[in-house]
């Protein structure tokens, strides 16, 4: 009972950080940064962006394995693969429907 409510309560979360992690492989900047919480766009520009994803690989799926919530922010630890099969490790705070903290380690 308690994996379902986590699930239900975090499907939304899971979307955002979806949607992160593919505009943001694939050059959608300007996209991903309206997902992320106005204090973290001032520490990770647009150019930031660019300089962090030039090089990266599309990414084409995500998987979240780890889902907890605390103090209204939920984490969420899974991975992401490209089309080659190169994958990575994703790590994301959402706070009120908005990114606070991101990792996607090592970019493909």
């Amino acid at each position: 009972m308690l994996l379902v409510l986590i699930g239900t309560l975090s499907s939304n979360e899971r979307k955002i950080a979806n949607d992160f992690t593919l505009l943001s492989s694939s050059g959608e900047y300007n996209q991903a940064s309206n997902l992320m919480h106005d204090a973290l766009k001032k520490e990770f520009t647009l150019d930031d962006f660019k300089k962090a994803f030039k090089n990266s690989q599309p990414y084409i799926e995500t998987s979240f394995k780890s889902i907890s919530i605390s103090n209204s922010v939920t984490t969420l630890e899974g991975t992401a693969k490209t089309a080659d099969n190169c994958s990575s490790k994703l790590y994301f705070e959402i706070l009120e429907d908005k990114i606070i903290s991101f990792n996607i380690s090592p970019l493909c």
